[in-house]
């Protein structure tokens, strides 16, 4: 019985913060590849799943001037880094990346290259709050944009 005791315990205090933030790495690398499906088909049900708030009303806007603009952006992450989570609250979690993204934007309708393919390393801060029992990004700050010198960057697959 005193066993039991004690790995519940160890689990409500070792394994239960892990769990968290397993959880919240995941919704942010969701949130991530939510961005770039909506930057490349204009489809915004990822990016409606995995945010809230102002983020959600920043990223509609920004697929929106795109598509104004006859243009889409093909992007690729090609690594997310996590390099602190901090929980404010049970409730809200503040994440930050270092992401090295690749992309291009080409015309919607024809298909060719606007701009050709660039890499660029983020550094990102993200916050998350919990929302009907779901984490969800209800912002995110750019804290640096490195851009990675490639001659000849092509694409990496999918």
């Amino acid at each position: 019985m005193f066993f039991l005791f004690v790995v519940a315990a160890c689990d409500a205090l070792y394994g239960r913060p892990r769990i968290k933030e397993a959880i919240v790495k995941d919704t942010v690398r969701k949130y991530l590849n939510a961005l770039a499906d909506a930057y490349r088909y204009m489809e915004l049900s990822g990016v409606k799943k995995y945010t809230g708030g102002k983020e959600r009303d920043k990223i509609v806007a920004l697929v929106g001037l795109l598509g104004m603009k006859h243009q889409i952006m093909e992007s690729r992450i090609l690594d997310v880094k996590f390099t602190g989570i901090k929980f404010d609250t049970p409730e809200k979690a503040r994440v930050n990346t270092i992401e090295r993204w690749r992309f291009r934007y080409l015309h919607m309708a024809s298909g060719k290259e606007v701009k050709p393919w660039k890499e660029v390393m983020y550094y990102m801060s993200y916050v998350l709050s919990k929302e009907g029992g779901m984490w969800k990004v209800i912002s995110s700050t750019m804290l640096q944009q490195n851009e990675i010198k490639n001659e000849g960057v092509k694409p990496h697959g999918r």
